[in-house]
């Protein structure tokens, strides 16, 4: 019969051991992992209806899940940090755009209409009464020289416009391509580590 011992073990053994670490990179993804990548995918797709928040949650599940997912799971994690960032960089770019464009326009100083400054003509698609001769009638025509915006600021608005649809395509396409990538397994990048 075999006694059990109570002495400790050699100290080469102690040592030989790897410590367990919770910190460890799993190689094989998880059905929730993908579950959680897939969810974060949605959130990203859904930040048009839901003005931003559905971006912002899907953002913090990339953060907190990136560190200890599979290679391909965190690449995928790495990519949604990276829709949501860009996003928001073409959103503010636009903003920046669009208060420049308003700036421009209000910079050039308002020209009143008044009915006398108002050119007559023949071919008049409207007729006015004047208060101030009730017994004249002014007409004028819709070419009639007024207020036009200054034309960098119409540049910037154009620009603004197309900013705003690029950031919107960005924010749909990107989440459905990154969803099918996922579903087929693939991670997004060149390499998945």
């Amino acid at each position: 019969m075999r006694t059990l011992s109570t002495r400790a073990p050699p100290d080469n053994l102690m040592t030989a051991v790897p410590p367990t670490s919770f910190a460890q990179t799993p190689t094989t993804t998880t059905p929730f992992a993908r579950g959680m990548a897939f969810t974060a995918y949605f959130l990203l797709l859904g930040a048009l209806p839901s003005l931003g928040t559905g971006a912002v949650l899907g953002l913090v599940i990339a953060y907190a899940r990136r560190d200890g997912a599979s290679p391909l799971i965190r690449s995928h994690h790495r990519f949604q940090i990276r829709i949501f960032w860009i996003s928001v960089a073409l959103i503010v770019a636009a903003l920046a755009l669009g208060a420049s464009a308003w700036i421009d326009a209000w910079r050039q100083p308002f020209v009143p209409h008044h009915f006398h400054q108002i050119p007559r003509a023949p071919d008049a698609q409207t007729i006015a009464y004047h208060p101030d001769e009730p017994a004249a009638f002014y007409s004028w025509d819709y070419r009639s020289p007024g207020r036009s915006p200054h034309p960098r600021a119409v540049l910037e608005s154009y620009a603004a416009m197309a900013t705003i649809l690029v950031a919107g395509l960005w924010s749909i396409v990107t989440p459905l391509w990154g969803m099918l990538r996922l579903a087929s397994g693939r991670p997004i990048g060149h390499s998945a580590s």
